[in-house]
């Protein structure tokens, strides 16, 4: 049975090597993975944010970086965390008006219950 499970499930990882590639790549594993599983298969948030620092610090390359944290608020525009994420990356380049804007569309999607969350977005603008 494990064996059987981590057959099915291999490829739900996102490799360092479609991380690199960047979105595209991305999408293309995701998509593979969905015509394998008969069902839609996206990548969760946190493992394109872990790629998008993945690549802005381990690799060096934030170009690369911004590109994931833009094509990780296109998957997911209605997060708070993923708009916050992206408003960071902006301000990392130095962007402020983009930081800005991104910052304060988190504070408009946080939920009620998320105090830290809340409390984040409003200390970074």
């Amino acid at each position: 049975m494990v064996n059987a499970t981590n057959e099915l499930y291999r490829y739900w990882v996102l490799p360092f090597d479609v991380m690199e590639r960047g979105p595209e790549a991305i999408s293309e594993h995701y998509e593979k993975l969905s015509t394998d599983l008969y069902q839609e298969v996206k990548p969760r948030m946190g493992a394109i944010d872990y790629a998008a620092d993945y690549m802005t610090n381990g690799v060096k390359s934030s170009e690369k970086g911004l590109k994931l944290l833009e094509y990780n608020a296109a998957l997911y525009p209605d997060s708070a965390w993923v708009n916050f994420n992206l408003a960071k990356g902006y301000k990392q380049r130095e962007e402020m008006t983009l930081a800005k804007t991104y910052g304060l569309k988190a504070l408009r999607l946080v939920a009620q219950d998320n105090e830290k969350l809340k409390s984040s977005v409003v200390n970074f603008l």
